[in-house]
């Protein structure tokens, strides 16, 4: 299906995983995926957060769903890849700039903290 949706130049995300390890997880490592891991304190890898070398992105790996009107604490590669997809989508439905250069910005914004 990967492959599929690949071929029909469809952006596709995934998380790097919450096993910190510096190998590739799935789904993130799947070939032509944009991994994406979990920044934790702002400008710090989380500690919880696979990351290893390649394109990968790093985005708040917290957020907040509510159901019931309750608020519920969300953390994890999952929430950041959520988050990731998001702002490309977003960005796709508002602007006429083609997917390449959203994701270069995304790279430039969202870089893989240092260790």
């Amino acid at each position: 299906m990967v492959s599929l949706a690949l071929a029909d130049n469809i952006v596709i995300f995934g998380a790097a995983g919450n096993t910190p390890v510096d190998a590739p997880t799935y789904p993130g490592a799947i070939p032509g995926v944009h991994d994406i891991t979990a920044l934790g304190l702002p400008g710090q890898l989380a500690p919880y957060a696979n990351f290893w070398s390649g394109d990968s992105m790093a985005l708040p790996g917290t957020g907040y769903v509510y159901f019931g009107g309750t608020p519920y604490a969300v953390q994890g590669t999952s929430t950041s890849t959520a988050f990731a997809s998001g702002i490309y989508a977003g960005t796709m439905a508002s602007t006429p700039v083609a997917p390449q250069q959203i994701l270069a910005a995304m790279q430039t914004k969202f870089p893989v903290p240092t260790k």
